[in-house]
């Protein structure tokens, strides 16, 4: 499978603390890339702006499905996904995640795709707050993608 440059481009991060349902908080939040325990990447939660560049795997298997692998790359065929997780990041510098968001790649058209595979890099664009002010999870409504140079 060749691979393509993937470049993910998170702005509006919600903070370093919150408050958990226990009345616990979350000190010192971070988002990563990845998957836990293979989250890399880590940005505090009061950064200005996260940003990761991946290269992802890209196939067409014999139904002409477009297939994705690589070591970001997790879920079920049909279901493959980028995952940004939020988490804790302790003294020892240990991550514990919370939540995470999933950039599902069967969302991005094909023909960015296409033009990825041929030069340049796949870009995807999004918030990293949700509209309660916490940090962003599960499929990203503004999660925007595009090819450029």
């Amino acid at each position: 499978m060749p691979g393509v440059l993937v470049e993910i481009i998170g702005t509006g991060l919600p903070g370093r603390s919150f408050p958990c349902d226990d009345g616990s908080t979350y000190d010192n939040v971070h988002v990563g890339i990845g998957r836990p325990p293979k989250t890399t990447g880590l940005v505090a939660g009061d950064a200005t702006e996260a940003r990761w560049t991946i290269e992802v795997r890209v196939g067409v298997d014999q139904d002409g499905n477009i297939g994705f692998g690589g070591p970001y790359v997790y879920g079920n065929k049909g279901d493959r996904a980028i995952g940004l997780p939020w988490g804790t990041l302790d003294a020892d510098g240990m991550f514990e995640m919370f939540r995470a968001a999933k950039l599902r790649l069967v969302d991005v058209d094909p023909a960015l795709i296409s033009a990825a595979e041929r030069g340049g890099r796949l870009v995807g664009r999004l918030g990293l707050t949700d509209e309660l002010g916490w940090p962003r999870c599960a499929r990203p409504p503004d999660l925007r993608w595009t090819h450029e140079q």
